[in-house]
């Protein structure tokens, strides 16, 4: 059984064939269009060519009348104003085009930026009480913030001042603050999709016009992609408009975050996955504070030094994140991953500022809720908690409330605290509830696609689909499936990367795919990104292979699939003692792992099978260990994951106490040994043969290769060595030393080293054929 490949959105024939028509657009783009529920001409217009004529009137936001008086009547008075606002890319966007408005009309402006840490999240009236003892408040102004804190507006006004909320979070409404509130959610009688950025770009446009709030569009298109709001109506012509801003070179912020990612055109893409997670790094593991300068300063020193912080402390990030996943991946060796639907740890010295972005990462590998939890200084385990796309995690720990103590979020992600005492009945109650209530299909693989790829997709109908940008939340970049492709697929250069050319003016292009070529020459299912390049005067469209699946799998040449099936980089492995045998417990679509080294046996299962499983060759869909059957796995498969293996051949000594000690999965193995004819045929014949072939592999200086995989693929493709007898001469010399890997990549020759051959283990088993 195949990977589930789905559509997100089925787009309807006569009305594609109209926006087709009388927009004198492709039928992809009008496929696309109808599918994202554009659904009329005018509308499909609206779409394609964002304006600012477009721009609802403000007033229609649930309560921007009160916060405009309010906020003129600051102005009049000269009174003393406080923009209290939050860590994140969207709260400090806010704060910067608010305080920027608000300064050259107010004497006494100021704003404050909680710490993730000492503060949390949200309006604080001890925060505000402490900065009213230093200069006297008159009026306090919430943006991204604020909706859910009834009690502390409350406090503040007790202090005899003023609040105005503005915010664009859901409303809770017990706990919806009394007075004057600005967030377009708590009626939803217009358009009210925003960002907080947002929510004040149309306050800015109540006070001042259209006019004046579009000065700061390019930093409110920032905050609205970075937060991940639906990038249709009001969003679309702010981002659309915004980046345009940003592109045009008049703003020094613009420019120098340019300069920083050296690119002349910044992309809704560039401010998704470079520009947000850097802003959002600082908030995470420091005072987010300096962020709002990198916005309102027009001193290029002052913004580059912000701009060299942030790239220095998301680096930290990074590695802080890579750290704390890795860890977990660890920890999930020992984890029953057939058995428990959410995955639940803790570690006193994972980082908070990053747990979600770890939860995140491990709920897609696994596609599983994900929940990862520390210490506080109060004893309590605080965590993120981050979903997959059909189970709401906020519904599931609403259900078992009980043994939380407290928590707060949304179907996706979830904030959560619990007791270290308590957590390990929390875990089971968690896991038996997602258990009981979704079903296991909700678990399986899907990947999503919105158009079927064919050949008469051109140039022009890329460029005509890149008219959809700018792609975020709501309208993504278009997806294309290719379903059982098998591309002639070559190296790129001296790198990692491979691409192949179907037609004279289309480049496939599969980057850091080289540990995967193996698969790569099978029948493949391929989502693809377009987009259309130009080099050298030269105009074509690339197609990047985002992620494959395996459709069909090709006979192989039998010399190769014999030196597949020794494995003989098994021979060169630590043994490890085997952990002890599970009791093997596979169920429906987890847990057991399928090995086969020919195609017959390969074949035979497949056709024989019944029941869910997933199709490899070399390597794995996933990590998660979803019912899989492999045709000879790659050095690089990872067994930790599955509780039961079943060979399908029988595998060498050698290679069977690797998996053991690989894995801690129950192993069964069935079948003959096979391929004893095919290594008697193709292995060297004596030490002088061993001694020339290992003459060419140094003259060929391995065919430049700077890897396993990268050797494997070009000596299966040479023409003028044995794959076998190169591979096999390759692993006894780097056994024996003659052969050692490089310090800066790739591989180096010893000559000064002498060697016996009967000394390599991999030589002495390859004689006894």
């Amino acid at each position: 059984m195949a990977v589930k490949y789905l559509k997100r959105q089925e787009y309807t024939d006569t009305l594609s064939d109209e926006l087709s028509k009388k927009l004198c657009i492709s039928k992809p783009v009008a496929r696309l269009l109808s599918s994202r529920g554009v659904n009329t001409v005018e509308a499909a217009e609206k779409f394609l060519s964002p304006d600012k004529s477009d721009f609802i009137n403000p007033f229609e936001l649930y309560g921007m009348n009160a916060a405009v008086e309010r906020i003129n009547k600051a102005i009049s008075l000269n009174e003393s104003v406080l923009i209290y606002g939050d860590y994140d890319c969207d709260g400090l966007t806010a704060i910067s085009i608010l305080y920027t408005f608000l300064k050259d009309k107010i004497d006494k402006v100021s704003y404050y930026v909680p710490n993730r840490h000492s503060d949390g999240y949200g309006l604080h009236d001890i925060v505000v009480e402490d900065l009213t003892k230093n200069e006297g408040i008159d009026l306090v102004i919430t943006v991204d913030c604020g909706i859910t804190s009834k009690n502390e507006v409350k406090c503040i006004k007790d202090m005899g001042i003023d609040v105005v909320v503005t915010d664009h979070h859901e409303p809770i409404p017990e706990l919806i603050p009394d007075g004057i509130v600005l967030n377009p959610k708590v009626d939803r009688k217009s358009f009210s999709d925003y960002c907080g950025a947002g929510v004040v770009f149309k306050l800015i446009q109540a006070i001042a016009g259209l006019d004046e709030a579009l000065k700061y569009v390019g930093i409110v298109a920032l905050g609205t992609i970075a937060d991940i709001v639906p990038l249709v109506g009001e969003n679309r012509i702010i981002a659309k408009l915004g980046l345009d801003q940003m592109n045009a070179g008049r703003v020094l912020y613009a420019r120098r975050i340019s300069a920083c990612l050296k690119k002349e055109t910044i992309t809704s893409q560039d401010i998704m996955f470079k520009v947000a997670p850097r802003i959002n790094a600082l908030g995470r593991l420091r005072d987010a504070t300096p962020v709002v300068s990198l916005f309102t300063s027009d001193d290029e020193k002052v913004v580059d030094k912000i701009l060299e912080t942030l790239d220095e402390v998301n680096k930290e990030r990074q590695i802080l994140c890579e750290k704390v996943v890795a860890d977990i991946m660890q920890k999930l060796k020992s984890y029953d991953l057939v058995e428990n639907r959410v995955i639940a740890m803790y570690d006193k010295s994972w980082n908070i500022g990053v747990l979600g972005i770890a939860a995140s990462k491990l709920a897609e590998v696994f596609n599983r809720p994900v929940m990862l939890f520390t210490f506080t200084e109060d004893g309590l385990l605080k965590g993120s908690a981050r979903s997959i796309s059909k189970i709401n995690i906020f519904d599931c720990l609403s259900c078992v409330k009980d043994y939380v103590v407290g928590f707060g979020g949304h179907s996706a992600a979830a904030g959560v605290s619990v007791t270290e005492d308590g957590f390990d009945i929390f875990t089971s109650k968690i896991n038996e509830y997602v258990k009981k209530t979704y079903d296991i299909s909700c678990f399986l693989p899907e990947v999503l696609y919105d158009l079927e790829y064919d050949e008469s997709i051109d140039f022009a109908t890329v460029t005509d689909v890149r008219r959809l940008e700018p792609f975020g939340f709501m309208n993504p970049e278009p997806l294309f499936l290719a379903r059982n492709r098998k591309y002639d697929f070559s190296e790129i250069g001296n790198t990692e990367h491979l691409k192949a050319n179907p037609k004279k003016d289309v480049e496939v292009v599969a980057f850091s795919a080289m540990k995967n070529f193996k698969e790569f020459k099978n029948g493949l299912n391929y989502i693809l990104s377009l987009e259309n390049k130009t080099f050298r005067s030269k105009v074509y469209t690339q197609a990047v292979v985002k992620s494959h699946s395996v459709e069909s799998v090709e006979k192989e040449n039998p010399e190769i699939s014999a030196i597949e099936y020794l494995h003989l980089e098994s021979f060169l492995a630590e043994k490890t003692q085997k952990p002890a045998y599970n009791t093997s417990r596979g169920n429906e679509i987890f847990g057991t792992l399928y090995i086969a080294f020919t195609y017959d046996s390969y074949y035979n299962f497949v056709n024989t099978k019944k029941g869910f499983y997933l199709t490899a060759s070399g390597g794995a869909f996933s990590l998660n260990p979803y019912n899989t059957v492999v045709l000879s796995p790659d050095e690089k498969f990872d067994f930790s994951y599955y509780n039961e293996i079943v060979f399908l051949d029988k595998p060498t000594d050698e290679y069977l106490s690797y998996v053991n000690g690989a894995s801690k999965a129950k192993i069964k193995v069935s079948g003959e040994a096979p391929f004893g004819d095919e290594i008697r045929r193709f292995r060297c014949r004596s030490i002088d043969e061993y001694r020339d072939v290992y003459k060419t592999l140094k003259r060929l200086n391995l065919l430049g290769a700077t890897s396993l995989p990268t050797l494997k693929y070009k000596l299966y493709d040479n023409k003028i060595v044995s794959p076998f007898k190169a591979l096999s001469t390759f692993y006894i010399m780097y056994e024996l030393g003659v052969i050692k890997n490089a310090e800066n990549g790739g591989f180096v020759f010893d000559e000064k080293t002498k060697v016996n051959l009967e000394n390599s283990k991999i030589y002495n088993f390859l004689e006894k054929y």
